[in-house]
């Protein structure tokens, strides 16, 4: 009666999970028809592609954020993510971006929270506006490209190493050091966690394709 109960639960996990992706497919699909008539920022060559509303409660759920922690999403554009991530998990929110165009929206849509236009890398060295080289920050979210991931690439894994909770979508940094601090994920990989770990194999995306459900380390039937 357990096993059966058990892989309910599993298979309802999945379904909800498939209508996330689902959904996330959707709204990503008609972001990108709209990106053919924004025009970028002067300066800019990469414009802003929003992270779906439906992926909020997995970012505050992988991140594990609750009213004593703190949240920074590094290139926050409007500021969405910033307060759908701390509605619902009832955190301290802080938006950075480049652009400040960008934050002067963030700005006015949502006045009651923190937002810095800042230089990414000088800021995880610590310099600029709060957050000083992440200090005091629990959980960092990163929907970012590939290029700037490999800027960012050194800088972002010393932080996650010394304690840093990194929550990525879409792309992801990669390296075997990476792979190592990789310890959850959700909607098939799509939105993935890493920090430091003394259990580097929790959650892990062998080869960054799939999810894998493992087993609790004691053996059984459970799923991590």
């Amino acid at each position: 009666m357990a096993a059966q109960t058990n892989a309910a639960d599993v298979k309802a996990q999945l379904a909800e999970t498939l209508g996330r992706c689902r959904a996330t497919l959707s709204q990503t699909e008609k972001t990108l028809e709209r990106l053919e008539d924004e025009v970028p920022p002067d300066g800019c060559i990469v414009p802003v592609v929003h992270t779906p509303d439906c992926m909020f409660d997995s970012i505050a759920r992988l991140a594990r954020l609750d009213a004593n922690t703190t949240f920074l999403d590094l290139g926050c554009g409007d500021g969405r993510v910033v307060d759908g991530v701390t509605t619902i998990a009832g955190c301290r929110g802080i938006g950075v971006d480049i652009r400040m165009e960008c934050v002067e929206a963030a700005r006015e849509r949502f006045p009651e929270r923190a937002f810095h236009q800042a230089d990414f890398c000088a800021m995880v060295e610590g310099a600029g506006p709060p957050p000083i080289g992440l200090e005091g920050v629990d959980a960092c979210y990163a929907h970012l490209l590939p290029t700037t991931f490999a800027v960012l690439d050194k800088r972002l894994l010393e932080a996650v190493q010394r304690g840093l909770r990194l929550v990525t979508f879409c792309s992801h940094p990669s390296g075997a050091a990476w792979d190592a601090c990789q310890t959850g994920s959700d909607c098939f990989g799509m939105v993935r966690l890493y920090e430091a770990s003394d259990d580097p194999t929790r959650g892990r995306l062998p080869g960054g394709v799939g999810a894998v459900l493992r087993p609790p380390a004691g053996g059984g039937d459970g799923v991590s």
